[in-house]
């Protein structure tokens, strides 16, 4: 299940640059703060379509704003999601690009990545909130 939640986001990098992005956080010591928030958002998308995919003929029943919601909710998950995935993207690129010197002095890549581990964290725990809109409608 952790492997599945952290490819999900990691969707952007492929296979060759995902050992780069490994040592990346590895030598930066993020590797439990940047799973940990990969992990959280995958399950957060796995905890919202369990819940929502078994009961899709209950959609049917439920009024508008709870539709509404419910769609509101899930678009900014997936919103969040891509967000981040795009953000893993872009530290590869910061780092193979030697931005602000972050490939080249180890202090400036960990504030680097302290600073997007930081956001990342809030994004996850921004859809956390979403998934628990979701999981409070009733007749769902």
């Amino acid at each position: 299940m952790y492997r599945r939640h952290t490819y999900t986001l990691l969707s952007l990098i492929d296979d060759n640059e995902l050992k780069e992005f490994s040592n990346i956080i590895r030598i930066t010591n993020k590797t439990n703060s940047v799973l940990s928030s990969f992990s959280d958002l995958g399950g957060v998308l796995d905890v919202v379509t369990d819940r929502l995919y078994p009961k899709k003929s209950n959609l049917d029943k439920l009024n508008t704003s709870d539709l509404e919601k419910i769609k509101e909710s899930f678009e900014k998950i997936l919103s969040i999601i891509k967000s981040v995935s795009e953000t893993s993207k872009q530290i590869l690129l910061d780092y193979q690009n030697n931005k602000n010197l972050i490939k080249t002095d180890v202090e400036k890549l960990k504030s680097y990545l302290d600073i997007l581990c930081n956001q990342m964290r809030k994004k996850a725990m921004e859809a956390e909130k979403l998934q628990k809109i979701i999981l409070s409608i009733k007749n769902l």
